[in-house]
């Protein structure tokens, strides 16, 4: 129905609905401390909302197709996005400010997601389309980017070939 809706879990109903997008919502993502939420849609725009007021705070524009994956960083001072324009978008969550576009991505992406020191994205994307000379430098950013807790090789090797790595500290900076 084109809308978010914030719902109260103790009383089971919705205490706020969202309305802007002018077509489907396909993510939503909340910032750290849960005061703003920020939401995708196939509009081809990102909205960043006051969870409290219901306001919404800024559209995102620059996306040429439907979006499928937004993410606070941890901090909550960027906002990451993924369309089917084959970009992801790094966003200023304050201003709406377009701080950075990644580009050369020929597969689709289903999901972005910020690294937990908010240095680093993970795109998860259809494993097919994973090159074979991808394969080694994915691996060792899955390793060193993800918390496995106590796993073996053989589970490090399927996060890494359904994920892939990037670094943001040159991009952004």
């Amino acid at each position: 129905d084109r809308t978010a809706k914030l719902w109260d879990l103790d009383k089971s109903k919705v205490t706020k609905t969202f309305r802007g997008h002018e077509d489907y919502i396909s993510a939503v993502a909340v910032s750290s401390d849960g005061r703003y939420f920020a939401t995708a849609s196939y509009d081809k725009t990102v909205r960043i909302w006051d969870a409290e007021s219901g306001a919404a705070l800024a559209v995102l524009h620059g996306h040429g197709d439907k979006i499928n994956s937004v993410s606070y960083s941890p901090d909550g001072h960027r906002i990451a996005s993924y369309s089917n324009d084959g970009t992801v978008r790094i966003w200023d969550a304050e201003s709406g400010a377009e701080l950075a576009v990644l580009r050369g991505h020929r597969d689709i992406i289903y999901r972005v997601s910020y690294s937990p020191d908010g240095r680093r994205i993970v795109f998860a994307f259809d494993y097919y389309f994973l090159e074979t000379t991808m394969r080694s430098q994915v691996l060792q950013a899955a390793r060193s980017m993800l918390q496995f807790g106590k796993t073996d090789e053989e589970e490090v090797m399927i996060v890494a070939l359904a994920v892939r790595a990037i670094s943001l500290k040159n991009q952004i900076q």
